[in-house]
Parts: C-alpha cells; sequence; structure tokens
C-alpha cells in the first residue's frame, strides 16, 4: 500500500456515502479483507456498504495521514473486539496496546455472543495481515474498564483510537469524560481518534443514557470546548451527513436483514443515526 500523503486529509467527519467511494477507502478495505497484497479494486462495489467498514477505513487514513503509523510509533486502542485493526498496525511496524473490558462488565456477555469482545492476542491476531511472531512482537493485551481511572502514565502514548465504543458506557457524560481523561495520555503532538454514533435526525432529542446513547451535534460541540480547557483540540468539525440515496434511506432493525439494505445510516429506537469520526489534537 502506498504512504504518500493525499493532498487533502480526512477530517472529523460523519460518515457518508461518497467517502465509499474514495480511494482510501478502497485500499484499507482490501488491506483489511485481504491483506496487504490483496487487489485494490476502484471504485468499489460492494453488496452492502457498511459503516463498520468506514470506522476502520477512517480510523487508520487519519493515522496513516498523521504520521502515527510505523517503525518508533506507540498505540492504544479501546474495546477492540475483533477488528483488524491492532493487526494492521503491526504490520506497519507500530507497537500497541490492545484493550477490551474485563470479562464481568455490564455488556461482556452480549459482545461474546456478537463475536465483537476480546479476551486475548488470540482475539485479535489476523493471519491474512501479518505473521504471528511479529503480531506477538509487536502487540500486547490487557483488560481495560472505560469508565475507570486509566492504568498508564500520561503522555506515554503517540495515539490511540476507539470504534464506536464511547456510547456503550451508559451515558452521553461518561463517554465524554473517558475522551477527556483519555487524552491526558498522548504525547504533545499525539492524536486520538474516535468514531461514535451521531444523530442526524436532531440536535435537541436524543437517548442520554443505556446501552447505546446517541451524541448529538450540541454535545460534539461541548466535548470540544472541553478539551480546549484541557490545551487540546478536536480538528474542524464537518457535521455533513450526505445526500446520496444510501445517506437518506436508513437501516432498521434487524439490521441488515433484507438483502440490498446498505447500512450507512440506521434507525436507533425514534432516531436517525451513523457514525462519527473525531480527531482530537494534543
Amino acid at each position: 500500500m502506498s504512504k504518500r500523503m493525499p493532498s487533502l486529509m480526512v477530517g472529523s467527519s460523519v460518515c457518508k456515502f461518497a467517502d465509499f467511494q474514495s480511494d482510501w477507502f478502497a485500499r484499507w478495505y482490501a488491506y483489511a479483507y485481504g491483506g496487504p497484497t490483496a487487489p485494490i479494486v476502484q471504485p468499489l462495489e460492494l453488496e452492502r456498504y457498511h459503516r463498520k467498514d468506514w470506522e476502520y477505513s477512517i480510523v487508520l487514513q487519519a493515522l496513516l495521514e498523521r504520521g502515527m503509523i510505523g517503525p518508533g510509533r506507540r498505540g492504544l486502542g479501546f474495546a477492540v473486539g475483533s477488528e483488524p485493526l491492532a493487526a494492521i498496525l503491526a504490520s506497519y511496524g507500530t507497537t500497541i496496546v490492545a484493550t477490551d473490558a474485563p470479562s464481568d462488565s455490564p455488556n461482556s456477555a452480549d459482545w461474546k455472543r456478537s463475536n465483537e469482545y476480546a479476551q486475548s492476542l488470540d482475539s485479535i491476531y489476523k493471519e491474512h495481515i501479518l505473521d504471528r511472531d511479529t503480531f506477538n512482537r509487536l502487540v500486547t493485551f490487557q483488560s481495560l474498564d472505560m469508565n475507570a481511572d486509566m492504568p498508564f502514565a500520561a503522555q506515554s502514548f503517540d495515539f490511540m483510537w476507539s470504534c464506536c465504543a464511547l456510547e456503550h458506557l451508559g451515558t452521553l457524560n461518561h463517554g465524554a469524560s473517558f475522551m477527556l481523561r483519555a487524552a491526558q495520555l498522548l504525547k504533545p503532538g499525539g492524536v486520538a481518534v474516535h468514531t461514535t454514533e451521531y444523530n442526524v435526525s436532531s440536535n435537541l432529542e436524543t437517548i442520554v443514557s443505556g446501552i447505546n446513547v446517541i451524541y448529538r451535534r450540541q454535545d460534539i460541540e461541548e466535548i470540544s470546548q472541553l478539551l480546549r480547557h484541557q490545551g487540546k483540540y478536536i480538528e474542524k468539525l464537518d457535521f455533513d451527513a450526505g445526500t446520496h440515496p444510501y445517506d437518506l434511506d436508513y437501516d432498521r432493525e434487524p439490521y441488515c436483514g433484507k438483502p440490498g439494505r446498505h447500512h450507512v445510516k440506521l434507525q436507533i429506537e425514534n432516531h436517525v443515526a451513523t457514525s462519527m469520526l473525531l480527531i482530537i489534537r494534543a
């Protein structure tokens, strides 16, 4: 995969169909599912466009563009589940600490049933991406409660990431508190990239507590202000949710249950949501 810096970097933004047609999405999608030598198909036509693939791809692209991937860099992943990011980052020579919730945490049983829970390095190793010896040398795993104090020294990581974990911490405030605490672990110049649920149907009504909360524009802007009080900031926010038919339609439960239905936007209770990327700079 080419590591040439593109002229226009991805930023803090909402998942929209146009991103699935980008060169960066095609490259990372091929890497995640086929490994570093997989052929890249452009434009990429998928049977189902899914926002989870967008999350993986845009997190990796944001880190690559900001010089965070490669030997000498140390990254921290939260709630990594079965995602391929730790393996991909290690394949570039990056040192990674991967974490997931303790086995006795409230929602761990649900994640185990859906195969989205990591208990060891075995859960996140991807043999099609890199060899096991290299993976074991560069990646470590430990349990971590995202609502508790961080078991790491301040300013000890170049970067960190999480993919749609913030909204599962119990309340909007818990997710915000996590971002503020986690940002303290970044070295000066470090980068945090988090994706989370974003409400595209309202900036007023939303889900503020429970197993799946949804952040509104006002919540994101408030978090941005709180980070500035710490001397950190979220890169320029783009709330454009797109106008393609796949952006205007939305998936309904059971999600991905009907052929031809895409999962770019989705209905959660009475709200329409999607994923949003937040890029925090220290």
